[in-house]
């Protein structure tokens, strides 16, 4: 049974490793670029406007109108309203639509912020759940799912196929404890600091 089941094990250790390769790549390196901003260029190029809407509309409405009408994109986040002044943000990976509308005017102030590859990659790592307005960032949101399940493949088949060399079993402890080590210091590090 030993000798059927490993190299099943193998093969699909190996291709849970080579499916969740690039993701866990991309989030090394955005995460890099979050502890070291100056590193990349992350600033966007922004760009102001100005349109009108209909008076005294919601934000839902007032961000549907500019969906449907302007084709803007985005998750309607932020939202704050005060003495008949609505300000939110639609957002999506890579760009970011700050909106100030006037409900008595209907007049809609925008600043459009678009940051570069990098600081796409900065809004996806941050991406969550399968309630996005865009699809894409939904099929990005299974995506990460499937990754997550493929790392906890990758470690399963790993430890099994660690324990079957019965001659690596003294250097796979040394690197599983480093490994360990490593992890919950980390862990510890970024809670504490």
């Amino acid at each position: 049974m030993k000798r059927k089941l490993y190299p099943v094990l193998r093969d699909v250790h190996l291709t849970a490793g080579l499916f969740s390769m690039l993701f866990v790549l991309m989030y090394g390196w955005s995460s890099l670029q979050f502890a070291h901003p100056t590193w990349a260029d992350t600033k966007p190029v922004s760009v102001e406007w100005k349109t009108q809407v209909a008076a005294g509309l919601a934000p839902r409405d007032v961000a549907q109108v500019l969906r449907t009408g302007l084709k803007l994109e985005g998750d309607l986040a932020q939202i704050r309203q005060k003495d008949g002044v609505t300000q939110f943000r639609m957002v999506k990976p890579g760009v970011v639509h700050e909106v100030r509308y006037e409900e008595a005017t209907g007049a809609a102030q925008m600043k459009t912020n678009r940051w570069g590859f990098a600081g796409m990659m900065n809004r996806l790592h941050t991406a969550a759940g399968l309630w996005h307005e865009d699809s894409w960032v939904n099929v990005y949101g299974w995506l990460v799912g499937l990754v997550s399940f493929g790392l906890l493949l990758l470690g399963g088949t790993g430890l099994y196929l660690w324990f079957v060399r019965k001659k690596e079993r003294k250097l796979g402890i040394v690197m599983l404890a480093i490994s360990l080590v490593w992890g919950i210091g980390t862990m510890v590090a970024m809670r504490v600091a």
